[in-house]
Formats: C-alpha cells, structure tokens, sequence
C-alpha cells in the first residue's frame, strides 16, 4: 500500500493547483502532461516515485474528503475549530454524519490537510451539493436541497446558475435517462418472461390461491405477511436479480415439498448455486425470525386453547413432549446420537411415554394392567382413578400428536430429512416451527389446523423414527 507523508501531500497539492492554473482541466482531473511533470517533482523532491493511476486516486482521495469537510464545515452551530482545524462533535453526531457520507468518519481522527490548498484546487470546480455530482464523479449522489431564496423570483437568474452549472445538469438528466432506460428494459424482460422464478412467484401471490397453497404449504395471506414481516425487520434483502418473495418462495418450495435444489432450479429458472445460496440465506434469516416467535407458552397465552386444553395444562405442568411417536426424523452421526436421547429431563419436567417405559425420573409412563390408549376409552368413560389419570394422559399425549402431525404435514421434509449437515437439520426444523408458530400467532385461516383440530385428518401417519 503506497504511504504519503504530510511534505509529500504538500507537494503534490501544489503542483496540482499549478499545472490546473497552467495547463487546465481534463474531464475531473488533470491532463497527462500535467500528471507527468507532477510525478518529475515528486521524483526530484522526495524520490517518490508514483505512476499516474496512483496520483489520480490521491487526487481522487483529497478531492472527496474537502467535499465532505466543506459539507461539515458549513453546518450550523460553530462546530468547527479553525485554530485546531478540527470539529467539536459527539460520537453520536460523527456516527449519524458518517451514515450520510463515509468519508466524514475520518476526519475525526485525521483532519483534512492544508485545507487553503485544498480550497485552491478544488473550490470552483468542485461543489458540495447536487450539481457537484456528474457521470464520472466517485461520490455518491447527493441530494438535491432547496431554500425560500431558491423562488424567489426576484433574485436574477445570472445570478443563481452558471452556464457550466446548466450543463453539467443536462448532462446529469441524459445519464440518468439512460441508466434507468436500461434498469426498466432489463425490469420489463424479466416481468415478461412467463417462465421466469419471478412470474411463476407472481402467479403463486396473486392468481390460484389454491396453488400456493399446495406450492408453498401457505396461504396467501400468511405468506405476504411472512414477506412483509422480513423486509420490516431487515433480515432479508432484495438482491439485483430477485425480491425477497422469490427468495421465500424457494425455501418454502424446498421445506414444503422436501425436494432438492436441482427440481427447485428447474421451477425458477435459477442456478442450482443461486438456489443454494438463497436457501441458506433464508435459513439464516429464519434464525432471527425464531427468537423471536418460539417463546414458552407462559409468556405468550394464546386465546386459541380450548378449556379441554387449559385443564390438561394444569393437571401435566411439568410435561414438556411425548415420546416416541412425536419424534421428528433427522440423520445424526453415530458418535453424536447419545446426547440427543431424553434431553431436557430435570426435576420438575418430564416426557409423558407408552408403557414400554420405565416410570421414572424425567419420564411419566401410563398405569398398566388397566386402560391407556384414547381409543380404549371410545367403549366406555374411565371408572377407577388410574383409568382416569390415564384418560387424561392420553389426551394430552393425543394434543401435542396432532400438533407434530400439523407440522409435518405441512413440512414434509420432517418426515425424511435430507442428508444435509446436522447444524443444517437443526435450523431446518427450527424454521418450521418458527413458520407454524407464525401462522398460529396470528390466527391465519389455515386449513391444515382445521383439519386436525376437527380430528378429520388421522395422526398414526405422523408416527415416526428418530
């Protein structure tokens, strides 16, 4: 990396305010001679020697740190020390200053040098507001400001724009004419095209509400309320070639239909790459969203819990799952299998399980020798107090069945999981619980919890291994 000391800087400011005085302007910078006999100088005087695209980015350097002192430096409330050549901020105002123009940030600690050189080589034919700014400028545009002496009519117009200002300002509105003239073709091409991701997305959105339904295992409702509540939160970002739907819409397919990136690609019209990437960055995203929707149910009460569900919740505090049959499927290595056996078992919390367990610490097992299933119960009400403590057992291990049964009915990806990276199986099922808890939270209209809550979907398919 190429250093300058301070008589360096000098130097060169110099030079550069000669051979502008001398010679003139090229464009925003120098012309080639001018650039030549500055780097003889540097050679003669110091030995630097520096070849012609490194002068240009100094130059570059200076010209975008005076725009952003000149800019600081006409804000009002005397904030600026010209003695010590420094401003009297606070960290807070430096920060809100550096969001509008990075190269604000340094002159906290390193003040502009010899700012009357820099006045001198750039006042004139460098402004700080929006005609400063052209097609070949290094600094972002700025916006335009106006005053009450901007209409006031009888102020001359000579006097408020110059003839170089009129045309650097045509020459703005041609550029940007042209640029967006691309964007919007290029904008156009896409919306047009009937097979790309985005209009097969729009389709979903918008037309069949019963194809996004089955596509993505949402309504349309959720799903633009899932998208909305993203793009608030910010932890999803539109990228040049798809919006945030799109991105969605993929990970959903993949979660929703367990189907792998290539099938995926083949629906979008989108590189398997691109798919791979969306796909984790929407997971990573779902990480967020899952601190924020998986709370314990004693913290978030739902109006939703029938007075069944309420009584059941007194009588197994401690309950914090069922065994067995609510396990969800997942490929662990076999040196890691032990630990993810009977997690969570403590004093007061416990799994309930079939007869097949042992009664004991951390797992709550059926009295035997007496009734235990729901359906035994179907030939007639429990009599004694163990067939009723086991008739309560059963319906909530039979609420928290059919609420596993939901989730992988909706995700089918639970039920077989791909042969992803554990940590991956980890937040794919953590998503999908975070995605149900959504829907749940917000009483969307959902037909899958319709269904299992009218008990008019069965639950042994949700049966499976672990």
């Amino acid at each position: 990396m190429l250093v300058w000391n301070e008589s360096e800087d000098k130097t060169f400011l110099d030079a550069c305010i000669h051979e502008l005085t001398t010679n003139g302007r090229e464009g925003s910078g120098l012309k080639a001679s001018s650039w030549k006999t500055i780097r003889e100088k540097l050679i003669n005087e110091h030995g630097k020697e520096v070849d012609q695209k490194q002068m240009r980015n100094h130059f570059d350097y200076y010209k975008s740190k005076y725009v952003a002192w000149v800019k600081l430096k006409n804000k009002t409330g005397n904030i600026y020390d010209p003695i010590k050549n420094k401003f009297n901020l606070t960290d807070e105002q430096w920060k809100e200053e550096g969001k509008l123009n990075k190269f604000v940030l340094p002159l906290k600690t390193k003040p502009l040098l010899f700012p009357d050189l820099c006045t001198q080589l750039f006042e004139g034919s460098t402004s700080t507001g929006f005609q400063s700014w052209g097609p070949s400028s290094t600094l972002p545009r700025p916006v335009e400001e106006f005053s009450a002496h901007d209409f006031d009519d009888d102020v001359p117009m000579s006097s408020m724009v110059s003839d170089d200002e009129v045309a650097a300002f045509l020459l703005l509105v041609i550029y940007w004419l042209r640029l967006n003239r691309r964007r919007l073709i290029r904008i156009h091409r896409i919306r047009d095209n009937n097979s790309s991701g985005y209009a097969y997305t729009q389709d979903l959105m918008y037309r069949d509400p019963i194809q996004c339904y089955d596509m993505m295992r949402l309504t349309q409702k959720a799903f633009a309320l899932l998208c909305n509540h993203f793009t608030q939160k910010n932890w999803l970002q539109a990228s040049r070639t798809m919006n945030i739907e799109q991105k969605m819409a993929m990970f959903l397919h993949v979660i929703g239909h367990n189907e792998r990136f290539r099938a995926v690609k083949g629906r979008f019209h989108h590189s398997t790459q691109t798919i791979h990437q969306c796909f984790h960055e929407v997971l990573t995203a779902m990480m967020c969203f899952a601190k924020e929707i998986i709370v314990p149910t004693a913290a978030n009460p739902t109006r939703y819990n029938s007075e069944q569900h309420r009584r059941l919740k007194e009588i197994f505090s401690g309950a914090i799952g069922a065994l067995d049959g609510t396990l969800v499927h997942a490929i662990v290595p076999v040196d890691q299998q032990t630990r993810y056996r009977g997690r969570r078992k403590g004093e007061y919390k416990y799994y309930l399980c079939d007869a097949a367990y042992t009664n004991t610490r951390g797992f709550m097992a059926p009295y035997r020798n007496t009734r235990y299933w729901l359906a035994d119960f179907r030939r007639g009400r429990p009599l004694t107090r163990e067939e009723r403590f086991n008739y309560a057992r059963a319906q909530l291990r039979n609420v928290i069945e059919r609420a596993y049964g939901v989730l992988k009915a909706r995700f089918p990806i639970l039920k077989q999981m791909a042969s992803y990276h554990f940590t991956v199986q980890r937040d794919i099922f953590i998503a999908c619980v975070a995605v149900h808890n959504f829907i749940r939270k917000y009483n969307i209209q959902d037909d899958l919890f319709t269904n299992f809550e009218e008990n008019t979907m069965v639950t042994p398919n949700v049966q499976g291994g672990g």
